[in-house]
């Protein structure tokens, strides 16, 4: 199998965490972050551009952080174990994270975003790093390790025919 049970339940498991995150924060988000909701905080579509905000940064704090989890994915508790011998792995980490942050605070015409308080940003991280924590609780569900693993027979798969073997002699007539 290309994506074993294993892989299975990391994507599901993470993607309910996700999907969690997002639809509290598009339901509650402007309540609980006291967003601004007046008309004169919309955009020309009539869409709150800041709680749209904190929706979109939500989400990429949820994929920076996975990005760690993502590393470990065969019941490996510590995902941190390694992590500071890897220097592509955190060109990317701090590529992405000083993306974001510039699309968000400084970039907002040509992202369609807008500024954040400081209080959205706490608000984004900790949905983003608590992916690490469910992480713990994803791979706590049994799985099959064996899953996708074929098992063969050395002496029959390695066989070697006769007529192929080193010592054989080739007879030209």
């Amino acid at each position: 199998h290309l994506i074993t049970k294993c892989l299975w339940r990391f994507i599901f498991g993470h993607s309910l965490y996700q999907l969690l995150a997002l639809m509290l924060t598009l339901s509650f988000g402007i309540e609980w972050l006291d967003i601004p909701d007046e008309e004169s905080d919309h955009d020309e579509n009539g869409r709150n551009l800041q709680h749209l905000t904190v929706v979109f940064n939500v989400f990429v704090w949820m994929q920076v952080f996975n990005e760690v989890n993502a590393r470990k994915v065969n019941n490996d508790r510590n995902v941190f174990k390694g992590i500071m011998s890897n220097g592509i792995f955190w060109g990317v980490i701090v590529v992405s994270v000083i993306a974001q942050i510039l699309l968000v605070q400084f970039f907002g015409k040509f992202a369609s975003t807008t500024s954040l308080r400081l209080m959205d940003w706490i608000y984004c991280i900790a949905w983003g790093a608590g992916i690490l924590l469910w992480h713990q609780v994803v791979i706590s569900i049994p799985v099959d390790m064996n899953d996708g693993i074929q098992l063969v027979d050395a002496e029959r798969l390695f066989k070697k025919e006769a007529e192929f073997a080193p010592d054989n002699e080739i007879k030209i007539q």
